[in-house]
């Protein structure tokens, strides 16, 4: 008597490891129109949003996206410098116009009811954000989740909190090649501080110059 075949086949391919959490911003700096009049402008904000739309393409490597990182830097460092002659134009009760706040949240991406944790490389990513596109952020922990909210002049606040979206699954994307607790830990720390250091690297560069 034959037997019967069997209904399905294993290939013996373990399932590609996944992140447990993710990044996601849930709250974007609202850009005065103001100063999204200017065509220049504008057209500078464009060229920053496609650096990270690159920089969290799936298909992007380690390599790629850090350019991109540093390329919206350079546009955000030009874009700063048109802002600086209009806030000094204006009184000081309209400079609060030009400012706001952009929230990232940081939670599991499996099972949203469960607490996010919080790690040491997202605080050396943060920090890296605000150095490279010149503005300030603090943490809060929520219910199940970790907000990390970026301030300052709201079109650099809207990019940092892009790039850390980014950057910070990428990494966690990146670190899933490593096995193991340790590897991985190191791997993300040691994306964390390199990031930190070319960061402070780029704006003495752009201080000298």
């Amino acid at each position: 008597m034959e037997s019967n075949p069997p209904t399905h086949t294993s290939s013996g391919r373990k399932r590609p490891r996944t992140s447990i959490q993710e990044a996601t911003v849930i709250k974007y700096a609202e850009v005065n129109p103001k100063k999204t009049n200017n065509n220049n402008d504008q057209g500078i904000l464009n060229k920053i949003q496609k650096c990270l739309s690159r920089a969290r393409h799936a298909t992007a490597n380690e390599g790629e996206a850090k350019a991109a990182l540093f390329l919206a830097q350079r546009l955000v460092a030009q874009y700063n410098v048109t802002h600086a002659d209009l806030m000094a134009d204006d009184n000081v009760a309209d400079k609060a116009q030009y400012g706001g706040r952009s929230v990232v949240s940081i939670h599991n991406a499996i099972d949203r009811t469960k607490r996010a944790i919080r790690e040491t490389f997202v605080n050396k990513l943060a920090s890296a954000m605000c150095i490279l596109y010149d503005c300030k952020c603090y943490s809060m922990d929520r219910r199940t989740s970790i907000e990390w909210s970026f301030f300052d002049i709201a079109p650099n606040t809207v990019t940092a909190a892009r790039a850390l979206e980014a950057v910070h699954n990428k990494t966690l994307q990146w670190a899933c090649a490593y096995k193991g607790g340790t590897p991985t830990f190191s791997y993300r720390i040691g994306l964390a501080d390199g990031l930190v250091n070319m960061a402070y690297r780029t704006k003495k560069r752009e201080i000298g110059d």
